[in-house]
């Protein structure tokens, strides 16, 4: 349904609690112009940045090695990896929004990741605003008072460092190229292009990134500890393609199926996502029978898709050859949705 009908599906509900708190700004809750302008500019801008690229891969590598050497100082202790992994995961997106990283003891940088764990836990917890709207006048303030301090400290304080002074001759990052767009559309009377709008949707990069893969990085921890066979099965694949000599690359990966098997069936059971972003229905449709009227929420519960008996025999099980159709070619599987579905 969101994804054969996307465009009738690809409008976001406007009477939520996390709506309001955005004040209809950045992309996640935006529709029309603002949404499909935005997002445009956002995923033309981060692809030249190296989204997706060899040069993004090697800033992920970097962290990698980072968080790697982190562990080991641990010299067989046992320690809390989260604050490990979080800093090196939003350290890659900082690397392309603002130019740089933050050393894993920073402490602003460190108090900025708590801010944002407590933001998307907060957001977690009033999902059944969704379906009882009137709570969301008794809890959203909470949201909006954790959200804006987000904006106006970190986020703000970096966002005036690309301001004084600014090259539009040298843009170094995504906050250079939105800066650049703010003062070629100035004078435009309904641009999106303001400094509001910059620092909600860098919030949101980090929101969205940063969390959701710091998660599934957990769980691969937790996965892999408690099934150390298929451990094994991956440090051998690695080490017999990438070798101890190197650090893997972007080309590696079509030759290493049981690893990427083993990150799909962590994505699977991890099921860091159970229930993904509302929708809204752009105008009245028939699906299967049903009417559903406009404006209608839509909430994709993804996690009954992913812990399907009927998908996937035995979804409370940890196998990775579930996405193989023979020892090492992989299978395309269509209920694989961690993350989304649609627009």
């Amino acid at each position: 349904m969101l994804v054969q009908n996307a465009d009738l599906f690809s409008e976001r509900p406007q009477n939520l609690g996390y709506t309001k708190v955005t004040k209809g700004l950045g992309i996640i809750s935006t529709n029309g112009v603002k949404w499909k302008e935005q997002r445009r500019f956002a995923l033309s801008t981060l692809r030249d940045f190296g989204m997706g690229r060899v040069q993004m891969f090697d800033r992920i590598t970097n962290e990698c090695q980072k968080c790697l050497n982190n562990f080991t100082e641990q010299n067989g202790r046992a320690f809390d990896p989260d604050q490990v992994i979080g800093v090196s995961v939003c350290n890659v997106i900082c690397n392309v929004v603002f130019g740089k990283g933050y050393a894993h003891d920073d402490p602003e940088f460190l108090n900025y990741l708590q801010m944002m764990h407590s933001d998307a836990t907060k957001v977690g917890n009033t999902a059944f605003m969704h379906f009882f709207p009137i709570l969301q006048f008794f809890v959203h303030r909470a949201l909006m008072k954790t959200d804006d301090a987000i904006r106006r400290g970190f986020i703000a304080t970096q966002v005036q460092e690309h301001q004084q002074p600014f090259d539009e001759h040298n843009l170094r990052d995504f906050v250079d190229v939105f800066l650049k767009q703010m003062a070629e559309r100035e004078s435009e009377e309904k641009a999106t292009f303001h400094y509001e709008n910059l620092l909600q949707i860098v919030g949101e990069f980090f929101f969205a990134g940063t969390e959701t893969t710091t998660t599934t990085l957990r769980w691969a921890i937790l996965f892999l500890a408690l099934h150390p066979e298929q451990q094994t099965v991956v440090q051998e694949e690695i080490d017999r393609v990438v070798g101890r000599d190197r650090k893997p690359t972007a080309n590696d990966r079509k030759s290493l199926p049981l690893t990427e098997v083993t990150i799909l069936e962590v994505q699977r059971l991890g099921d860091v996502v159970p229930l993904s972003v509302p929708h809204a229905v752009a105008e009245e449709t028939v699906i299967n029978g049903y009417r559903i009227p406009t404006n209608a929420f839509v909430i994709p519960n993804l996690s009954s898709v992913l812990n399907s008996k009927e998908l996937w025999g035995d979804p409370e099980v940890f196998r990775s050859a579930r996405f193989l159709d023979n020892e090492t070619k992989l299978l395309k599987v269509d209920a694989h949705i961690p993350f989304s579905l649609g627009k």
